[in-house]
C-alpha cells in the first residue's frame, strides 16, 4: 500500500507540475525524435505494411522508445508483455500461445485463457523483475509507461526488450500491429487486422453526423486531450472533443470552467469510473437530455485494434444527439431519442466524486480533492493504458 500511495503522490505531483504528462515515466525520445526512428501516421503503417509483405524474416531491427536499436534473431517461442495492449495486440494477430507472461486480473481478463499466464505485475502495477526473468522470454514487449530503468535492468539480465511508443493516435494501433507481425513472424496476420480495423475506421467515419455534438470524456475527473488516441476516437466516432485544446498534457484534469463554458451535449465514461454530479454538470445539454454512454474500460482505454466496439458505440450515440431548445423561458428538447444514451448508467449520482463539496460550500471538487481525483484517474488510466 505504502508503494501504491506514492505512485498516486508522484502522479498527483506530475499532473500539477508544468509539463508533467501521463508519459512523464519515460525518458525515451520525444515525437519528434520518434519519427526520425520508425514510421509514423498513416503513411508509415502503410509503409511499414508494404514491407512486411515482401519480408517478414529474421532478424528484425528497430529502434523503440528509448532510442535502442533492437534486434529480434529468430521468431520467439516465449513473449512476455507487460501491457495490457500489447496482450490485446498479440491476440489479435493470433499470437496469444507464445505468450508465456502477462499482467493478470480485470485489464486482460476479457482475453480467453489470459488468466493462465503468469503474472508479471506486482500489487501496485509495477513489473516483477524476478518473474520476467524466471520466464526466460526470448522478447519483452514493454509500454511507454514502463521507466527506462526498468527496461535497462531486464536488458543487464539478458533479454531482448522492445520499448513501445506512446500512442498518440489511432494510427498508432497499426504500426503496432504490424511491428509486433514483423517481431513473431505474423505479418499476413497484421496486414489482415489492420485492413479490417481501417475499414471499420471508414465505416464509422461515414457514420458520423453532420452537426458533431460536443463531448466530454470523463474518467475520475481526468479527460483526454489533443495527441491521445482516445481524442482521435472521439472525434473519428463524430463527437467534438470539449478538452482537446485543454492544457498541456495529454490526459490533464477537466474543470468546471471548462465544463460550463463548452456545455457538453454528451458524457462519455469508461465504465470503471462514476459519473460527476452536482453543478456545472447537471445543468449542461448532455445532464438535461440524459445523453451519457458507458463504454469498455478496458477497449476504451487500452490502444489497441479492439477500440473500435466502444467507437461504434460512441458513433451510433452521437447519431441521435438532441437538442435543447433555449429560445423559449421553458426549455424544450428536440430531436429522436435515443436508447444508446443511457448506456447503462443508473439515474442516482450520489456517490460519484463530482458530488462533493468544496471547502467554500461550492459543489464539485474543492482543490486538494480534484487533484487527488485526477492523480487517481492518471494511476488507473496508466494501468490500462499500457
Amino acid at each position: 500500500m505504502r508503494t501504491l500511495a506514492t505512485i498516486v503522490v508522484v502522479t498527483l505531483l506530475l499532473t500539477v507540475a508544468p509539463g508533467g504528462a501521463l508519459a512523464a515515466s519515460a525518458t525515451g525520445p520525444t515525437a519528434t525524435q520518434a519519427s526520425t526512428t520508425a514510421p509514423a501516421g498513416a503513411a508509415g503503417t502503410a509503409a511499414l505494411g508494404a514491407a512486411t509483405q515482401t519480408d517478414c524474416s529474421f532478424p528484425v531491427s528497430r529502434v523503440d522508445a528509448t532510442g535502442t536499436n533492437v534486434t529480434v534473431t529468430g521468431d520467439p517461442d516465449r513473449v512476455v508483455v507487460l501491457a495490457p495492449s500489447a496482450a490485446q495486440t498479440m491476440w489479435e494477430l493470433d499470437e496469444e500461445g507464445s505468450v508465456v507472461g502477462l499482467p493478470t486480473g480485470p485489464t486482460t481478463a476479457y482475453l480467453e485463457g489470459s488468466g493462465n499466464r503468469t503474472d508479471v505485475t506486482n500489487q501496485d502495477g509495477t513489473v516483477n523483475r524476478e518473474q520476467v526473468v524466471g520466464l526466460e522470454p526470448d522478447l519483452v514487449l514493454a509500454p511507454n509507461i514502463v521507466p527506462n530503468e526498468t527496461v535497462s535492468q531486464l536488458r543487464d539480465a539478458g533479454l531482448t526488450v522492445y520499448k513501445v511508443d506512446f500512442g498518440r493516435s489511432l494510427d498508432s494501433i497499426t504500426t503496432k500491429v504490424s511491428l509486433f507481425g514483423r517481431f513473431t513472424g505474423a505479418c499476413e496476420r497484421a496486414a489482415q487486422v489492420n485492413e479490417e480495423f481501417n475499414a471499420s475506421l471508414e465505416e464509422i467515419r461515414a457514420d458520423a453526423p453532420e452537426d458533431r455534438p460536443r463531448v466530454a470524456y470523463f474518467f475520475f475527473n481526468v479527460t483526454a486531450s489533443k495527441g491521445t488516441f482516445i481524442h482521435d476516437a472521439i472525434e473519428t466516432a463524430g463527437g467534438d472533443n470539449i478538452a482537446a485544446d485543454v492544457g498541456d498534457r495529454p490526459y490533464p484534469p477537466l474543470s468546471d470552467e471548462i465544463v460550463a463554458e463548452r456545455n457538453p451535449q454528451w458524457v462519455v465514461r469508461p465504465s470503471s469510473s462514476s459519473l460527476p454530479s452536482g453543478e456545472p454538470w447537471s445543468s449542461t445539454d448532455a445532464y438535461v437530455l440524459d445523453q451519457t454512454l458507458t463504454v469498455d474500460d478496458n477497449l476504451i482505454s487500452q490502444p489497441g485494434p479492439r477500440v473500435v466496439e466502444p467507437m461504434r458505440n460512441m458513433s451510433e450515440a452521437f447519431q441521435s444527439t438532441r437538442q435543447v431548445q433555449t429560445d423559449t423561458a421553458t426549455a424544450t428538447v428536440t430531436g429522436t431519442p435515443t436508447a444508446a444514451g443511457d448506456g447503462g448508467d443508473g439515474d442516482d449520482n450520489s456517490d460519484t466524486p463530482g458530488g462533493e463539496t468544496s471547502t467554500d460550500g461550492q459543489p464539485g471538487f474543492g482543490l486538494v480533492a480534484g487533484l487527488v481525483a485526477a492523480a487517481l484517474g492518471v494511476l488507473a488510466l496508466a494501468r490500462r493504458n499500457r
